[in-house]
């Protein structure tokens, strides 16, 4: 079972009412190579078993507890426009359509065909509202109902559906806005004018940011993954280059100096300790098998920040809490037979850009574990420690352009956040004047 989300409905937020846990019982293995080594030959008798188990489902799908039927009520409502959906999109359909009947498929592959020709009986026109790729559109296409098919004629085929999109479509067919009259609208639009811009940046005394910034410093192509440091990309750090998937950037990084072997010693690649431990490591050893020169740079905060703070290898404890094996990412890298190791704490920026720069000067490949505990797990001390000296401040912006959030510019004045402040001293040595301080 493969469950569609949208960007909505992974925003969003309810209470939701659990059933009691019920501790399903694990059934006994019964071995049935046939059924689970799937060689050529018994691949063939299990994709005849896939098609009947197909037919079944098609069959199955046309139960009513499988799709709903909107019938709206009242001398408004009309005959012979219908809408299809599911999901997320059906509740926008609902608020919007709301004299127009409406198809609510839950299962949609593969979809009721029967209940769709049933549903489009004496309609002139079936409107399709789907999130991206018209999948429904195309199905209901092909079983031919006689209706006109309205779809992505109509919506966009990249960014989420909404009401203010289904407004228009409504206005296009009855000839009135579903928000004729109404203020709905308008408030959200003043509303979001008057909100002041909010863009996403990595949490104040993060460990990554030292790091993003001594390499925008030293000029050279860096290659990210997934992570809190792809915010790295934004300004005022502007300082990766790409990020693709997890475990790409180490891959990335080999490739680029492969076919360019003027980027030798000039390409570091990026990526968190999560990130490395589920699918970082074969790109390393990838990397050391091809005779690879760049840098590979591990962020080791000891934990997956990103998601939630999920356990990983490198914590020493499973996901249950439970103590296990801690895991160090400079063991693999020495196992793969790379001798230039070096592991740095990225809140010593003296240290910090000392070690980056030998890394890179050097004709081999290199590892630079830069290991901090994420701010967020770190007990803090005593709020506003440091501080921005207003006599000795040259107003030159270089503390801005560290991209600290704790760093503010207040009525022409540079000033830290105690509340935002995590006092890790990472902005001290940024300052040209020496105006940040510590009490």
């Amino acid at each position: 079972m493969l469950a569609r989300t949208t960007t909505r409905i992974s925003h969003s937020r309810s209470l939701v009412k659990t059933a009691d846990r019920v501790v399903p019982q694990a059934k006994k293995y019964i071995k049935n190579a046939q059924k689970y080594v799937m060689i050529p030959a018994y691949a063939r008798i299990r994709h005849d078993l896939l098609l009947e188990r197909w037919k079944a489902l098609e069959s199955l799908c046309e139960e009513k507890k499988f799709y709903d039927i909107y019938m709206p009520a009242g001398t408004g409502a009309v005959k012979d426009i219908g809408v299809i959906t599911s999901g997320v999109a059906y509740q926008y359909c609902r608020e919007v359509f709301t004299q127009v009947p409406i198809l609510k498929l839950k299962m949609t592959n593969p979809i009721p065909a029967e209940a769709i020709k049933a549903f489009a009986a004496g309609k002139k026109m079936l409107l399709i509202v789907e999130e991206l790729e018209p999948y429904i559109e195309e199905q209901v296409r092909l079983i031919g109902t006689g209706a006109e098919i309205a779809g992505k004629q109509y919506f966009p085929h990249q960014g989420e559906l909404g009401l203010e999109i289904l407004e228009k479509i409504h206005a296009s067919l009855f000839g009135t806005g579903f928000f004729a009259g109404k203020e709905s609208t308008h408030r959200l639009e003043l509303a979001q004018k008057n909100l002041p811009p909010r863009p996403p940046v990595l949490c104040a005394g993060c460990p990554h940011r030292p790091v993003f910034h001594a390499l925008k410093k030293l000029k050279v192509s860096v290659m990210g993954d997934i992570g809190c440091y792809t915010l790295s990309v934004l300004p005022p750090l502007s300082a990766l280059d790409s990020c693709l998937c997890m475990g790409a950037g180490i891959g990335q990084a080999l490739g680029m100096e492969k076919a360019d072997p003027g980027l030798k010693h000039r390409v570091v690649s990026v990526i968190g300790d999560s990130t490395f431990f589920h699918s970082g490591i074969t790109p390393l050893i990838d990397n050391a098998y091809n005779n690879g020169s760049g840098l590979i740079i591990i962020l080791d905060n000891g934990t997956t920040a990103m998601t939630g703070h999920q356990a990983h290898p490198g914590v020493g404890r499973t996901l249950m809490g439970e103590p296990a094996r801690k895991m160090l990412p400079e063991d693999f890298a020495r196992a793969a037979g790379i001798k230039n190791i070096k592991t740095v704490d990225p809140y010593d920026r003296a240290e910090l850009e000392k070690v980056l720069k030998e890394e890179l000067g050097k004709k081999e490949l290199s590892v630079v574990v830069c290991r901090r505990i994420c701010v967020l797990l770190e007990k803090r001390k005593g709020r506003g420690s440091i501080y921005i000296d207003e006599a000795d401040c040259i107003k030159c912006g270089a503390c801005m352009k560290f991209g600290c959030p704790a760093i503010e510019l207040k009525e022409e004045k540079y000033t830290i956040n105690s509340l935002l402040c995590a006092e890790c001293k990472s902005c001290i040595p940024v300052c040209r004047s020496k105006a940040i301080k510590e009490k």
